[in-house]
């Protein structure tokens, strides 16, 4: 077989809040909070401090933030206007300081003050963007758990070996050998090959095109529980791109890597195979969700042309395993997942060894009011002619 290689131009859609986190996280010191106009401004630190060193008020500002950290009582605003009010600063410059200016969405009406603020990952340009690392690890997820399911004596036997011994180690060793086949399956390229190839070697993603910050919006936390029907924000405040922000990405395939998933009877040719792997991990993943009357709303839906795909955080946790494709139902699948859950949680608290309806018991939304609905779904559809 010629080796070939595609690349398919990809359009990504928000569907939900989609939160992909830098790692980086700010406090009170560090961002301006307008609650009346529903906006929050990030300040640049580099400029601040600046700013009040050219009016020589910087040792103030250093003991209000020492003071003030003790008793969780920053306001930089607040404290701006009384240097201001006292003509220690001529007037307040929000725009020189600030890096960007993000929406609110539906925060805690009794919470008068915001916490820490978990940052989107961005570029130098303080632009948002989806690393392809992210895009790839999401997707293969949703690949594997299309190749279970498409394949009915995978499913059976592998269930088989989870119910004999369940772990964590078990599902990344099945995930690695539904990857990987032997060398000699396959034509070689050198001598020096090793053993077992590595499937994925001819999926390639780029990272999204990057995205101006209006596209950002800050959102709170919230957990939906299945059982009592619900739901409780949390003190958890993240950027996310919102909802009909849109951008792209490439995929490329290399055929000579790829030709071995035939091996295992899946194909992955082409954007329209990752489309219908997706499909298919889409239905599997709501089907075994205990998506009832109740929380059905929370489930989004896709555009003819579009699939659907869970991605970033907050997306929940079986958008990221495969414990769900494989399990011959939906009461199997709880009494699997409780199990894994309760003997990792040092919490007695959060106990889940008597989960019953769902395991994890929550489903992780976001959105605004009456409008919520899971965390993390974008859709993918080829452009055109790209």
């Amino acid at each position: 077989m010629k080796n070939e290689i595609r690349t398919y131009k990809v359009k990504l859609r928000v569907i939900t809040p989609l939160f992909v986190g830098s790692g980086k996280v700010i406090n009170r010191s560090q961002y301006i909070n307008f609650r009346d106009k529903r906006v929050v401004r990030m300040i640049n630190a580099q400029k601040l401090v600046g700013f009040l060193s050219e009016h020589r008020v910087l040792n103030e500002y250093e003991k209000y933030i020492f003071s003030s950290t003790k008793n969780d009582s920053i306001d930089l605003y607040n404290f701006l206007k009384t240097l201001k009010n006292k003509g220690k600063i001529p007037n307040i410059p929000l725009k020189d300081l600030c890096d960007y200016t993000i929406n609110t969405f539906d925060l805690d009406e009794k919470k008068k003050r915001l916490n820490d603020i978990h940052l989107f990952v961005k570029n130098i340009y303080q632009q948002p963007y989806i690393p392809g690392s992210s895009l790839k690890g999401a997707l293969r997820t949703a690949l594997i758990n299309a190749m279970i399911l498409s394949n009915a004596k995978y499913k059976q036997g592998l269930w088989k070996i989870v119910d004999q011994k369940c772990a964590e180690d078990v599902f990344k060793k099945i995930e690695a050998n539904l990857l990987e086949i032997k060398s000699e399956e396959s034509t070689k390229k050198t001598a020096s090959d090793s053993d077992k190839i590595e499937l994925l070697r001819g999926f390639s993603i780029s990272d999204s095109e990057p995205m101006e910050p209006e596209n950002l919006g800050l959102y709170q936390k919230i957990d939906y529980n299945i059982k009592k029907n619900t739901a409780a924000t949390l003190p958890v405040f993240r950027e996310c791109l919102k909802p009909g922000t849109e951008t792209t990405f490439t995929i490329s395939l290399d055929s000579y890597w790829l030709k071995g998933f035939e091996k295992k009877g899946f194909r992955l040719e082409s954007f329209s195979d990752i489309a219908a792997a997706l499909d298919l991990n889409w239905e599997n993943l709501t089907e075994m969700l205990p998506i009832g009357e109740q929380s059905h709303r929370y489930v989004p839906m896709a555009e003819k042309g579009e699939a659907l795909l869970p991605l970033g955080g907050g997306a929940g946790y079986h958008s990221k395993t495969i414990v769900r494709s494989m399990a011959p139902n939906h009461e199997q699948m709880v009494k699997r997942v409780a199990y894994l859950l309760h003997k990792r949680d040092n919490d007695k608290i959060l106990s889940h060894k008597n989960d019953r309806v769902a395991s994890p018991r929550v489903l992780k939304i976001a959105g605004s009011s009456g409008e919520e609905k899971l965390m993390g779904v974008v859709s993918l559809s080829e452009v055109e002619n790209a």
